[in-house]
């Protein structure tokens, strides 16, 4: 049986660099390894109106471009340089803006299944229908129950979340299924992380929540039901929301959730004003009526009281309460490694053939058009250039009108390549080739947290390369977009390595 086994970062403090040290003696399937960030948010004051007990749905957002924050980014977005070495084999693997490369990468690498499915162990919230917007650190619900068992009275709480980026994801030897560190002798793997991309908000803020402002019909499904019943009012009825039949899904409330008031009701004949801070409650239980789908939510505090004059209470909405103060920490950072078990001398290959990546910076300088011309190093096999609509962004996000690839003063192709062309899809197809890979999906944009609609081409240039004996001269002749201009990009090499 495989073994498995964590080890820690050398760095207690985790800022933005870590350090594996991975002794010799095993025989590790990389392709099964992966490296936890173990993180969590937290609200650290709030009016003590809704206490200490209190558990705000809090996200984090990740930065693609610019401020832009709106658009899925998976976890290895946070990997700006990695470096994996051995005592015996030297540096095996140094990737300069890991990040950019393995972003643009992703929608092709991954089904559109595969990558939603990632979400679950990324830092940011699922995308989807989800409705009420659960973030991606978001609290441990303890939600409601049909029998209203003692349970429903139990808080939510803060947990740690374990983000999980796996090493094929951040390196090309990160697929060996069979790494003899016998031969390697120890390793280290070494991360340098953009921590200045992550962010803590409300996952309210991520999210179109139409659960809460909209619902079925026209009804919001936090509408508190008329009461003209005297005396304070700390517990409260909400309408049936949608969906019923399967209400303990459907349940955008927590018990330990703070909630404001939406304006627009009255309470006693006074009305409800949209200021922060005007009535701020936390829920301290939730129980349900199954026969009339009606939801009975307790308050720690009286909303306020009914004199029963028969003004009463009425136009009364429940909604969640933003923090004020959401923090995040990103508490310590480990590496899981699967040891194979049972391989003998002969199983394993007489050498590691690989490709890694070198990479440079430039700049077009805002103009329209660009021809560069670039030295690369002979044994490369691709080349990528990202174009970036800003100097920090992820994704190649600048839009090109079209391109045209030279080879040592050789046209690649008999014409301008324009996106989503047979021609540009030959191209790409080549280009992954060369890796030994198939293109998993051709969705190129990117995908919003609001939903699985594509936000933005990726305009990421792929370039299928000849082996040569010496270095080769490679040019790419860039047209932007119409009214758009040619700012900064980052040309990626593949090149061949082996030990």
């Amino acid at each position: 049986m495989d073994k498995i086994y964590k080890i820690t970062s050398n760095q207690g403090d985790i800022e933005n660099l870590l350090d594996f040290d991975i002794p010799e003696g095993e025989v590790l399937d990389l392709s099964k390894s992966h490296v936890n960030l173990i993180c969590q948010v937290a609200n650290t004051a709030d009016d003590a109106r809704v206490g200490s007990e209190a558990v705000f749905n809090l996200a984090i957002s990740v930065v693609s471009s610019g401020t832009e924050t709106g658009r899925y980014v998976p976890a290895v977005g946070v990997v700006k340089n990695a470096i994996m070495s051995s005592q015996r084999q030297g540096r095996l693997e140094e990737i300069r803006d890991c990040n950019v490369l393995r972003v643009n990468q992703h929608n092709y690498d991954k089904t559109q299944g595969k990558r939603d499915a990632d979400q679950i162990n990324s830092f940011m919230p699922s995308g989807g229908n989800n409705e009420m917007g659960y973030g991606g650190i978001s609290p441990m619900i303890q939600c409601t129950s049909l029998t209203a068992t003692a349970d429903t009275a139990v808080p939510a709480r803060y947990e740690e979340k374990e983000v999980r980026i796996p090493l094929k994801s951040i390196f090309n030897l990160g697929s060996v299924q069979m790494l003899d560190t016998a031969r390697t002798g120890p390793l280290r793997v070494h991360l340098e992380l953009d921590k200045s991309r992550l962010a803590v908000n409300n996952a309210r803020d991520n999210f179109n929540l139409p659960w809460y402002d909209v619902g079925g019909g026209g009804a919001e499904n936090g509408k508190v039901l008329t009461s003209n019943v005297a005396g304070d009012v700390t517990v409260v009825t909400l309408d049936p929301i949608r969906h019923a039949a399967d209400a303990e899904r459907e349940c955008g409330f927590y018990v330990g959730m703070p909630v404001i008031l939406k304006a627009g009701g009255t309470i006693d004949g006074t009305a409800i004003v949209a200021v922060a801070g005007t009535v701020q409650r936390r829920i301290t239980y939730i129980s349900y009526d199954n026969t009339q789908s009606r939801m009975k939510i307790t308050l720690n505090a009286s909303l306020g009281t009914i004199s029963g004059s028969g003004v009463g209470m009425a136009g009364v909405v429940l909604l969640p309460m933003n923090a004020t103060t959401p923090s995040f920490s990103l508490d310590r950072a480990e590496i899981v490694l699967r040891a194979k078990s049972g391989v003998s001398a002969s199983d394993l290959p007489d050498s590691y053939n690989y490709t890694t990546y070198t990479s440079e910076h430039d700049n077009g300088g805002d103009s329209l058009t660009m021809k560069r011309q670039f030295e690369v190093e002979s044994n490369a096999i691709n080349c990528v250039l990202v174009p970036q609509a800003n100097s920090n962004s992820l994704y190649g996000d600048q839009e090109l009108a079209k391109y045209r690839v030279a080879v040592n003063n050789e046209n690649m192709t008999n014409r301008d390549i324009f996106k989503n062309t047979s021609l540009y899809y030959n191209e790409l197809s080549r280009g992954f080739l060369n890796q030994g890979k198939e293109i998993k999906s051709l969705t190129e944009g990117t995908q919003g947290i609001n939903d699985a609609t594509t936000a933005r081409d990726n305009n990421a240039i792929y370039q299928p390369l000849p082996l040569t004996d010496k270095m080769k001269l490679v040019e790419f002749e860039l047209e932007a977009k119409q009214g758009q201009t040619i700012k900064d990009f980052v040309l990626f090499k593949e090149v061949t390595a082996s030990f």
